[in-house]
């Protein structure tokens, strides 16, 4: 971490105190932060609350001189979920933060009101089963936080789904957890309420429910059907809630959008079907006609020399250059200097798959770092690892360039196929 980065983190400590509870992320943290240390910040949760324990944290953090705790404070936070503050402190852009606290503000504003004007006990027990729908999570962490601290709502028991995809490198939640939380929907009479993001428009089974509210959320058309369409239960009812001229045009549009679909399906059934089957077999053969003239653009393979870095401590790994292919889909790295670079342990579950068995895991060698390589195999009567893409930066030797890749599949260089031969005697 540059002294710049660090003056950066010490200047926004405030947002990430109001924000961050730290025992979310500890497990994560575990190379940085001795023992006692974990312990004071839990003592100082249960004691003092989450705000002391955030502060105590950044204290650790901030005396840290270890290289690379910086990135490892960004991995914890993408895979704790995050999302919002891990992209605020990597590009020092806090605007996104700071308009949440607008939002903060205004439910601090409408609670007194909310409990001077309407008591939740006359309507909300009418609502078995009540499905809100929020992008941001530190939003839907908020929402949850009102509802479970105003005396007269706490008794709904709000639950929180997102999705378990990574996203910028953000990670969502297990799959586990997923179903503990529609489990706990679906069957749990005291949780009348599920806040989720746009997981919940389509692809999970959530149970019935008489009341959706999109909260400042509108996405196109086909979502806001499908969104809509949750609400299964009979009389169920459907309210985008915003103040945003912006997203209230955008659902203008989509409903607009749904009628003109509605009005082409009705006309299209007055077709007469023999026209209707030509007209369609028309359009298919001059699609068919369109593809086959463009033909498939193939990606140009990147073969300028580029280097592998770990991506916890940046530490060299290797070029792109000693990489072989084995079996078409796994990745080796040749020569005797990649093996000095990482230290492997015995692998807790070794198993054997077609040539191949699986006989260690391997580990960033760089003390502090040990982040997790890939694995260590016996290929045919050869000893070599398997390393993963999504374990390393790749960075550009002329630029200085970094890029992650997911996969192997979109990380376009020149692939060489491994070579017995190249192996030593």
């Amino acid at each position: 971490m540059t002294a710049e980065e660090r003056r950066n983190l010490r200047a926004f400590q405030d947002y990430v105190i109001k924000i961050l509870d730290p025992t979310y992320i500890l497990s994560y943290m575990s190379p940085w932060f001795k023992d006692d240390e974990v312990q004071y910040i839990w003592a100082e949760k249960n004691n003092k609350g989450t705000m002391e324990a955030a502060s105590l944290f950044l204290k650790f953090l901030l005396e840290l001189q270890e290289e690379g705790w910086f990135r490892g404070f960004l991995d914890a936070l993408a895979h704790a979920g995050y999302s919002g503050l891990y992209e605020a402190i990597e590009s020092w852009d806090f605007q996104t933060i700071e308009r949440l606290e607008e939002y903060r503000s205004l439910l601090k504003r409408l609670q007194p009101e909310f409990k001077t004007t309407v008591n939740p006990k006359d309507i909300l027990p009418e609502v078995s089963k009540c499905l809100i729908s929020q992008e941001c999570e530190e939003i839907m962490q908020a929402l949850k936080k009102w509802i479970e601290e105003n005396s007269e709502l706490s008794f709904l028991k709000p639950g929180i789904l997102t999705g378990r995809g990574k996203t910028n490198q953000n990670t969502g939640m297990t799959l586990p957890a997923q179903k503990c939380a529609l489990d706990a929907f679906r069957t749990n009479g005291d949780k009348k309420i599920l806040i989720a993001t746009s997981v919940a428009d389509e692809g999970i089974d959530i149970a019935e429910c008489n009341l959706v509210i999109l909260y400042e959320y509108v996405g196109n058309v086909i979502k806001m059907i499908q969104t809509r369409g949750r609400g299964r239960a009979r009389g169920s009812k459907c309210f985008l809630l915003t103040s945003n001229a912006v997203v209230i045009e955008k659902e203008k549009i989509n409903i607009y959008k749904e009628k003109m679909m509605n009005d082409s399906i009705s006309m299209l059934q007055t077709w007469n079907e023999a026209v209707f089957k030509e007209k369609v077999l028309q359009i298919q053969i001059q699609e068919k006609v369109i593809r086959d003239s463009q033909g498939k653009v193939e990606p140009v393979p990147d073969k300028e020399n580029k280097k592998l870095l770990c991506r916890k401590c940046k530490a060299f790994a290797c070029y792109t250059v000693d990489i072989r292919v084995v079996e078409e889909c796994h990745y080796t790295v040749v020569g005797d200097a990649f093996r000095k670079c990482f230290v492997s342990k015995l692998h807790p579950k070794p198993k054997s798959f077609g040539y191949f068995e699986k006989r260690a895991k391997i580990f960033c060698a760089r003390p502090n770092c040990s982040h997790d390589w890939g694995i260590h195999v016996k290929y045919k009567i050869f000893e070599i690892p398997v390393i993963k893409i999504e374990s390393f930066v790749v960075e550009d030797i002329a630029t200085g360039a970094q890029k992650l890749y997911a996969k192997w599949k979109d990380f376009h260089f020149e692939k060489i196929p491994f070579d017995a031969k190249e192996m030593p005697k």
